[in-house]
C-alpha cells in the first residue's frame, strides 16, 4: 500500500488545460447580459470548487491508506492516474496503482497516515493542485515522512488524483527524534521507604540521553544504575540500554501513548536469570511523573507488580553530575 517511506501516494507531472478564448465585451445590452451571466457562472465555479472539497478528498485518501483499504484508495485515482514514489519509481494507471498498494500492504507497510496540505490552488473549473506533508505514525506519534505534490481532476462532479509525487524529507538526526524526551533532562528524586536520585543529561552531540541513578533500599547495599536512551533507525523507535553496579544489564523499547511512555524491558541479572517487565511512565507535568513496573517475571516465573513511585524534579543539582560520562 505504501512506499517504503510511507503512503503510496503521489505525484509528478503537470496538467495543461486548454482554456476557452476570452470574449470581447460588447456595449449593447445583450452583451452586458452575457457578461453578467459569465460572471455568475464564474462565481458559481468558485463556490463549487472550494478548498474543503480537496481537503475532504485528502482526508478520505488518508483514512483508506491508514485502514489498508487498497480498493478504496485506488478508486480515488483517475483511470490513467500516475504515482511516483520517494525513490522515483513511477506507477501508471489505476489498476497498476492498486497492485502497488496491495504489494505494500502484503509487505506489512500499514500505518496511520495523514496527508496535510500546505497549499491548494485551482487551475480551472475541473483541476486543482495541492502540496503538503505526508505524516506517518511512529513510536512518538505522527511525524513528517515525505512531501507530496498532487494534481486532481474533477470528473462527473467527483475529484480524482490525476498524478501524485512523493519526495523525501531530509533524514532527521537522532536528537530530532529524542526531542520528545527532553523533559527527562535534569535532576529527579523519589523519597519514601526507598530513595532514588536520578540525573539526566544530553550526551554524544544530543544523540543520546544519559541517565544515572543512585538507589538506596532498606537493608540493601547502595546501588547505581546507568541508562542510555537513543534512537534506533532500523526500528524507527526510541530504545534504551541499562547497566547496574551488580553486573546486570537490560534493553528497552519506548512507545508513547498519550501522556504515558510504555517501556518494554528485557534483561539479564548478574546470576544469569532472565527478566522481563513493562515500565509505565505517566507524565503529570514538566516537573513530575509516576513510574511503575508491571507484568514482571524472572525466568518466566511471574513477580508481583512494583509500587507506583512519584518522581519529582529537583531544583538542586545532583551529586551524580560530578561523575558524568561524555
Amino acid at each position: 500500500m505504501l512506499s517504503k517511506h510511507t503512503l503510496a501516494v503521489f505525484l509528478t507531472g503537470a496538467i495543461l488545460l486548454a482554456m476557452p478564448p476570452a470574449y470581447c465585451a460588447s456595449k449593447d445590452k445583450s452583451s452586458s447580459k452575457s457578461k453578467a451571466g459569465k460572471s455568475s457562472d464564474a462565481a458559481s465555479t468558485s463556490v463549487t470548487n472550494s478548498d474543503s472539497e480537496i481537503r475532504a478528498h485528502l482526508t478520505a485518501l488518508s483514512s483508506a491508506a491508514s485502514n489498508g483499504d487498497v480498493e478504496k484508495m485506488a478508486s480515488m485515482w483517475a483511470v490513467d492516474g500516475v504515482y511516483i514514489d520517494a525513490d522515483g519509481v513511477q506507477t501508471s494507471g489505476r489498476d497498476a496503482v492498486q497492485r502497488r498498494f496491495s504489494e505494500g500492504q502484503a509487505q506489512g507497510r500499514k500505518a496511520a497516515i495523514s496527508l496535510t496540505p500546505t497549499s491548494i490552488k485551482f487551475l480551472g473549473p475541473d483541476a486543482a493542485w495541492s502540496e503538503g506533508t505526508v505524516m506517518r505514525q511512529s513510536s512518538v506519534g505522527m511525524e513528517p515522512s515525505t512531501r507530496f505534490v498532487m494534481v486532481l481532476q474533477k470528473q462527473a462532479g467527483k475529484w480524482y488524483v490525476a498524478s501524485a509525487t512523493e519526495t523525501p524529507i531530509a533524514n532527521k538526526n537522532a536528537s530530532d527524534h529524542l526531542s520528545a524526551m527532553e523533559w527527562l533532562v535534569g535532576d529527579w528524586s523519589v523519597d519514601g521507604a526507598s530513595k532514588v536520585r536520578m540525573h539526566g543529561e544530553w550526551t554524544g552531540n544530543k544523540s543520546f540521553i544519559l541517565c544515572k541513578f543512585l538507589i538506596d533500599k532498606p537493608g540493601q547495599p547502595q546501588r547505581t544504575e546507568t541508562q542510555i536512551i537513543g534512537w534506533d533507525p532500523t526500528k524507527e523507535q526510541i530504545v534504551s540500554w541499562n547497566f547496574d553496579s551488580n553486573g546486570g544489564f537490560g534493553y528497552g523499547t519506548w512507545t508513547k501513548r498519550g501522556a504515558q511512555w510504555v517501556v518494554t524491558m528485557e534483561g539479564v541479572e548478574q546470576s544469569g536469570s532472565r527478566t522481563n517487565a513493562m515500565n509505565i511512565i505517566t507524565l503529570s507535568g514538566p516537573d513530575k511523573f509516576t513510574w511503575q513496573s508491571v507484568n514482571r517475571n524472572i525466568d518466566g516465573v511471574p513477580v508481583a507488580d512494583g509500587d507506583a513511585l512519584v518522581v519529582q524534579k529537583s531544583l538542586k543539582t545532583s551529586s551524580l553530575t560530578t561523575d558524568r560520562v561524555n
